[in-house]
């Protein structure tokens, strides 16, 4: 049940179109879970877990006719003007190119669908996309971020790229070439760079993505001046492969939950330092059948991280019938922080629907 089990390599750029016609984008091979009659009661996680929302889907899929019928994810969110602003990711089944729609909320829980048709759709399922962060620009330019893939497998290539438009229903433009791709030959992200997240600082961009050399996922980040033109973070003083280039800045700890891989970062700024919320599964694959759990690390500089020692603090074995955790989208809203993530057979669904959870208060940081 994902919307996430792509195999390929290769990515071919999506010509994208506005309003009811869009571009289009691939998703995972998923089986349908079996559906489970009444979900058992969660498991304690430690640490100050996020509350999991009790009337959970706040966003579900719809039947058919709508392209959106089988598989969601919360995609990329944005507050502005007084509203939550969602380009979800949605499919009618797999495989098939995937399209972003659009909702809006005033509160986080309760969302509205705006309009039957995606905003965004990739041009093809071998040409596929998912949007993964948003942002609103000083001369009211809406702006996405998007990683790519060719195929129907997400261990293979992905590139990182940006859409723009005037308004959040279009027409979106998308950027002639890649703004980020995969590193050389035996770099720590050289098959792929994906999941990104962008924000905008008194001082440029920030983006946070997940790399991939082999079978292990790293997070690094990216700074640009006008978030068109990105350099990797380097550390001068790793000069050797894997790390000659570049340098992840949050690694999964070995014999820990996430020692496996850390992928699909969602980075806040809270006060005067920086939280992250990612993801890990000790599956063979980065979105497959294997549990998956959601912790958090703080950090002063953006740079320099340090793991919650109360990890994890969301978990797809808190419920018999979570059958994983996918995309995973985090953003203030007042005092809260609210975590949206997709949820593969919750309550008997074959697809996902998008789930909340909330965090209110300072984070711990540190173990």
């Amino acid at each position: 049940m994902l919307i996430r089990k792509l195999l390929v390599l290769g990515l071919v750029l999506v010509v994208v179109s506005c309003g009811p016609a869009a571009p289009a984008v691939e998703l995972p091979t998923v089986q349908p879970p079996a559906a489970t009659a009444t979900p058992a009661p969660p498991t304690p996680i430690p640490g100050p877990a996020f509350e999991v929302y009790s009337n959970n889907p706040v966003v579900q899929t719809r039947k058919a006719p709508f392209w959106d019928r089988l598989y969601i994810d919360p995609g990329a969110i944005v507050f502005h003007d007084g509203q939550l602003h969602m380009f979800f990711n949605g499919i009618e089944e797999w495989p098939r190119p995937v399209g972003v729609g659009y909702a809006t909320s005033t509160d986080g829980i309760t969302w509205a669908k705006q309009g039957n048709e995606p905003v965004l759709k990739a041009s093809s399922s071998t040409a596929n996309m998912f949007a993964t962060s948003a942002l609103v620009e000083q001369d009211g330019t809406w702006v996405l971020y998007f990683y790519t893939l060719s195929g129907s497998s997400f261990m293979g290539r992905q590139s990182i790229v940006r859409a723009t438009a005037p308004a959040p229903t279009g027409p979106w433009t998308l950027d002639p070439t890649p703004m980020l791709e995969p590193g050389p030959t035996g770099a720590w992200d050289s098959l792929q760079v994906g999941s990104p997240n962008v924000i905008r600082t008194a001082d440029g961009y920030i983006m946070y993505y997940d790399g991939l050399l082999g079978k292990e996922s790293q997070i690094g980040m990216a700074t640009s001046p006008d978030g068109i033109h990105w350099a990797k973070y380097n550390d001068p003083a790793t000069t050797a492969a894997p790390y000659a280039e570049s340098d992840p800045i949050l690694r999964g700890q070995p014999g820990a939950w996430d020692a496996a891989r850390v992928i699909d970062p969602n980075v806040i700024r809270v006060g005067n330092s920086w939280v992250m919320v990612y993801e890990s599964t000790p599956g063979a694959v980065k979105y497959g059948s294997a549990p998956y759990q959601l912790g958090y690390a703080t950090s002063a500089d953006g740079i320099h991280w340090t793991a919650f020692s109360g990890n994890p603090v969301v978990s797809s074995k808190q419920y018999s019938d979570w059958k994983g955790i996918f995309l995973v989208t985090l953003v203030t809203l007042g005092d809260k922080a609210l975590l949206y993530f997709d949820v593969a057979g919750a309550h008997g669904n074959n697809g996902t629907s998008i789930f909340m959870a909330t965090h209110t208060g300072p984070f711990a940081s540190g173990p």
